[in-house]
């Protein structure tokens, strides 16, 4: 329900009458439509299968782990709105992060770089995530920013020179954009 329709249409009662159950008897399982929320992202990333990466450099660790968690990302595209709009404590979210917490802790950051990198970096795998989803649901939004750069090339000139190599939003990026 949540892959066709989206996050925002997703109801207890919707969810009950797609089950063919009564609305109240999802409560015995879940108490909220957060808590569901969460048992989704805990279903969809179980099977992530994170590198091992205390034998990699900082920065490498962390684009692995990134990798393999936006890989996730990529097939369940729902995933990151959900982890966008409320937080998330799945076995899978937790154990990504210490291992970025501990790539960062080896790059010579203290509690607050840290804490600060963790935020950044899941902000931006999030929304970038978020992002490369909506451009794939709506194809148009590219061509759209392309004609609109294209009709004031003196003021998007930069913008418009880098388009054509835009490789961001396209399938074979990865979630730190191609190499």
């Amino acid at each position: 329900m949540i892959e066709s329709d989206g996050v925002d249409t997703l109801t207890m009662r919707k969810l009950a009458t797609a089950c063919g159950a009564a609305p109240m008897s999802l409560y015995r399982h879940v108490a909220t439509k957060e808590e569901l929320l969460r048992a989704v992202v805990d279903t969809y990333l179980a099977d992530v299968e994170l590198p091992a990466t205390d034998d990699l450099p900082w920065h490498e660790a962390i684009q692995q782990v990134i990798l393999a968690v936006g890989a996730e990302f990529e097939a369940h595209t729902h995933l990151a709105e959900i982890m966008a709009i409320q937080p998330v404590d799945a076995a899978a979210v937790l154990d990504a992060m210490e291992r970025i917490a501990r790539a960062l802790r080896s790059a010579g950051f203290d509690d607050n770089g840290v804490r600060s990198g963790l935020a950044t970096l899941s902000a931006f795998a999030t929304g970038y995530a978020h992002r490369r989803a909506a451009y794939r649901r709506a194809p148009e939004t590219r061509a759209h920013r392309f004609s609109r750069l294209s009709a004031e090339p003196v003021r998007f000139a930069t913008l418009l020179s880098i388009s054509a190599g835009d490789t961001l939003n396209t399938p074979e990026a990865s979630v730190l954009g191609s190499r």
